[in-house]
């Protein structure tokens, strides 16, 4: 008898549960509904919120295509806010700043990012934006397995959100997201938003992304490695290399280092030897400012984004990185810098 290879349909419904499960009980959240994508991922927090066309919500000043793209399917407004001077992430004083400003009026909601592996301060983000009885969307999307005063970011607030897109430390295959809560109120609205306009993740992606849970943590203790070699060769050039603070852990999805103005043209060489090795410029300099149109000046509202776009360099990190690979760009920023 010849057996059919068709996977059937129970199974692949089984995947999808397996994975919302393995995910909760790793994260420490009560509900985990796997989506389609990261967009839809952001799309759905939003909608479960309540906020719609005409809407404004403050996002980071480097808030990444994907968030971009949920808030334009809605018709939804993005006003950037600045970041911390020591790390690319949303500043809670700017955003109160923004909070008590004009440009902050009528804003509906904050979509705070852990952007490079390092978490947010978000009890600081919420507790800014509970003054004015604004929700906060947690975007952990580079950030999975960070953690902030031991809870894994995206597990943090009332509700989050993660991109598992191809180019993300932890993946499936193709596009994928996942939305997370501790409340049941908003998982079973989210459910049925899912189910109704059809957004869940496949069988197949669900099936994978479980599968690759099982190398999250070695890949981070990996990365970490990775970061901690770079910070013993680039302190020494005066290179700023990233802050981890006491209560968080990084997981180093990039390793943002900065070479500050005063090298001058010397930055710019850097830059060149590290394409040489064959990495692309759009790559070592990830950190796009957001267009402020006609929110705001950047050069008065972003200054602290502006001097990251100048100095961030973002050297390879990644878990299967060659230990050769990573002695030559150390090698080359050495000659450039020293």
């Amino acid at each position: 008898m010849v057996r059919s290879t068709e996977v059937e349909p129970s199974r692949i419904h089984g995947e999808v549960s397996l994975l919302e499960q393995t995910f909760t009980r790793w994260l420490g959240v009560g509900h985990a509904l796997a989506l389609s994508s990261g967009v839809t991922a952001v799309e759905l927090a939003l909608r479960v919120l309540g906020l719609g066309n005409g809407d404004r919500v403050l996002v980071d000043a480097f808030a990444d295509a994907g968030v971009d793209a949920a808030l334009a399917r809605l018709g939804i407004r993005a006003i950037p806010v600045d970041v911390e001077e020591g790390q690319p992430l949303m500043d809670p004083s700017a955003l109160a700043r923004v909070l008590g400003s004009d440009r902050g009026a009528g804003a509906r909601a904050v979509l705070v990012s852990h952007r490079t592996g390092h978490p947010a301060k978000l009890p600081a983000l919420e507790a800014a934006a509970q003054v004015h009885g604004l929700p906060v969307i947690e975007d952990a999307s580079e950030a999975v397995g960070a953690a902030l005063m031991g809870r894994r970011c995206g597990g943090i607030g009332r509700i989050g959100v993660f991109c598992l897109g191809p180019d993300r430390t932890f993946s499936a295959l193709g596009p994928a997201g996942l939305l997370v809560t501790d409340d049941p109120a908003l998982d079973a609205r989210a459910r049925d938003l899912a189910a109704t306009l059809a957004l869940s993740m496949d069988g197949l992606r669900a099936g994978v992304a479980r599968l690759r849970m099982r190398g999250l943590e070695g890949g981070i203790l990996r990365r970490q490695s990775v970061a901690l070699r770079y910070d013993m060769a680039m302190a020494p050039l005066g290179i700023r290399v990233p802050r981890e603070l006491s209560e968080a852990t990084h997981v180093y999805d990039q390793y943002l280092a900065r070479v500050p103005v005063i090298f001058g043209a010397a930055g710019a060489a850097a830059r060149d030897r590290l394409v040489a090795l064959g990495m692309e410029d759009r790559v070592l300099r990830p950190l796009a400012l957001r267009n402020m149109g006609e929110e705001g000046d950047a050069e008065t509202d972003l200054p602290n984004a502006l001097t990251w776009c100048r100095d961030a360099l973002s050297l390879p990190v990644y878990a299967q990185i060659p230990g050769s690979l990573q002695s030559a760009v150390i090698a080359a920023l050495t000659e450039v810098l020293s």
